[in-house]
């Protein structure tokens, strides 16, 4: 005969019911309790019917995040604060990707709505429209977006303060004496790189100076693109003493696209990153950036997703403070000696 709930809770010296919010991880049964139970049902072999449970209370205990590239060191950092969070509420995380592709995140969307997920965290594909997200938006499955933007759409959203990162970039190599700076990265409909972009744009005009739009160069987001931009930015445009890089991962190619030309970053031209993922530490030299704190703004937009969930009221948009995280890569601009 097999083992039965029941069975648990007489070994373990609780109710069924106790058994079954055990199970369920209500928050009201204590630990040790939790772990009786379990120990029970494990050395009586009992293996509880989550999926009967979740047919029963109409929820699967599962999170959806659909992101753009799993390769990128951002996304991989936030996944851990959002990881986390859900472990502390009981929930796993259905990881997709898109690949920036607005079919495949449709594919994704629909196999999470029809896997019954409780929320969706989106980090939204490339030139995502507010059409795209149709299915999702009408469905009445709570959703987060994280990071980008879809314009149109008004859902919950979770990101750093991109004007006031990048104006903070900007600023401290101004005010080491670089005059000429460039913005290196990230697609021109991209909302951050939008707001980024901004951010610029204010340091600039808060010392009387203004940006020059030649000196804006949208890329993909890869470590090539920095790699490749290394290799003409500098000598197309001599002038330029300093790049902000749209994030990290643009800029670990240039400090390598330096390298391969015989320049070093810090040393006689500046690369300010943005993100401080943990590769940023470790890069020869270390690469100065903007601090976004990916992990926090995973457990951030797990938190909102679940008071969106329990009808909680609160702030619908979070943006996060940036903070200026210096290394080796920046230095006041190289002067030659006069001969």
């Amino acid at each position: 005969m097999a083992t039965t709930m029941q069975d648990v809770a007489a070994a373990a010296g609780v109710s069924r019911a106790t058994v079954s919010l055990a199970f369920r991880g209500d928050t009201r049964i204590p630990h040790a309790t939790v772990e009786r139970v379990r120990t029970a049902a494990e050395q009586l072999g009992y293996v509880y019917n989550g999926a009967a449970a979740r047919l029963r209370s109409g929820r699967s205990r599962v999170v959806g995040l659909i992101v753009p590239d799993l390769r990128n060191p951002f996304i991989a950092n936030m996944l851990a604060g959002i990881d986390a969070a859900c472990e502390e509420r009981d929930h796993t995380v259905m990881i997709a990707s898109s690949g920036e592709s607005a079919a495949r995140q449709h594919r994704a969307i629909t196999a999470m709505l029809e896997h019954g997920v409780d929320g969706i965290l989106l980090i939204a594909a490339r030139d995502t429209t507010a059409d795209d997200l149709r299915t999702l938006t009408e469905s009445r499955v709570p959703v987060v977006e994280v990071t980008r933007r879809v314009p149109g759409v008004t859902v919950p959203y979770v990101g750093a303060d991109n004007v006031e990162a990048a104006r903070l970039a900007c600023r401290h190599l101004l005010e080491i004496g670089h005059r000429t700076i460039a913005f290196a990265g990230g697609h021109l409909s991209s909302s951050a790189r939008i707001e980024r972009l901004r951010g610029i744009h204010l340091a600039h005009k808060s010392v009387g100076a203004a940006f020059r739009e030649e000196l804006d160069f949208p890329s993909n987001v890869s470590m090539r693109a920095g790699f490749e931009m290394a290799h003409s930015l500098p000598t197309d445009l001599p002038a330029v003493t300093a790049v902000i890089c749209y994030n990290d991962v643009v800029a670990l190619g240039f400090l390598r696209g330096l390298a391969d030309c015989g320049r070093r970053a810090g040393a006689d031209f500046s690369v300010m990153g943005f993100d401080d993922t943990d590769e940023a530490a470790l890069s020869d030299p270390g690469l100065s950036t903007v601090g976004v704190s990916p992990s926090r703004i995973g457990s951030e937009a797990i938190r909102l997703l679940f008071d969106t969930v329990a009808g909680v009221a609160g702030d619908s948009i979070l943006m996060l403070p940036p903070r200026m995280v210096l290394r080796d890569s920046t230095a006041a601009p190289h002067r030659v000696p006069p001969k």
